[in-house]
């Protein structure tokens, strides 16, 4: 990381990494300020609504999940019927 990186605040880095597309560092550097115990509680907020906002809905998860159960369940039906 640059030291003109550094020098801006933590919530400006999250932003200026989502808006160029790289979840995983700004994913990362939440993680680490969440980690460091010196870090102002300003940033761990801001780096905890970041991963808040990163993590998928449950309850896209679970169609998902429940849109998987019905393809094997209809494959399998397939596949015994044949």
């Amino acid at each position: 990381m640059a030291r003109k990186d550094r020098a801006r605040g933590l919530s400006e880095r999250l932003e200026a990494a989502l808006a160029a597309g790289d979840h995983g560092a700004a994913r990362a550097e939440a993680r680490r300020a969440l980690g460091d115990t010196s870090a102002e509680e300003a940033d761990r907020a801001a780096a905890a609504r970041l991963l808040l906002s990163l993590a998928p809905e449950r309850a896209a998860a679970l169609c998902g999940a429940l849109g998987v159960a019905a393809a094997l369940a209809v494959a399998g039906w397939v596949l015994t019927r044949s």
